[in-house]
């Protein structure tokens, strides 16, 4: 819920298909949680077969969410090389889709 109030994911085009894929390192390898899908604006837990954009990140940085702005934890987490994503669909095809989130670039990178 808390990732649902954050600007940036509400100004996510209604048919946007987010994977959001958080990992630790508790065990000294790496190990896959929960995984979440953002469809639209809603947040939920489970898996998407073919989303626009996925994402992996450390948890650290989602258990941090209550305290801080969602921007600032993905800078922190790029800056720190604990996040990665990939996309599905062609840049073009991202950027036009995707076109609202423009402003949020400084954020999102």
């Amino acid at each position: 819920s808390y990732l649902e109030e954050q600007d940036v994911i509400k100004a996510l085009p209604k048919d946007a298909q987010i994977s959001i894929k958080p990992y630790n390192f508790d065990t000294g390898e790496r190990q896959w949680e929960s995984e979440y899908k953002i469809t639209g604006d809603v947040v939920q837990e489970g898996k998407i077969e073919n989303p626009d954009i996925s994402v992996w990140i450390d948890s650290k940085y989602l258990a941090q969410l209550k305290k801080n702005n969602l921007c600032d934890l993905i800078k922190q987490s790029k800056q720190n090389g604990e996040l990665a994503f990939n996309t599905r669909i062609s840049k073009t095809r991202l950027l036009w889709k995707y076109k609202n989130m423009l402003k949020y670039e400084k954020c999102l990178g």
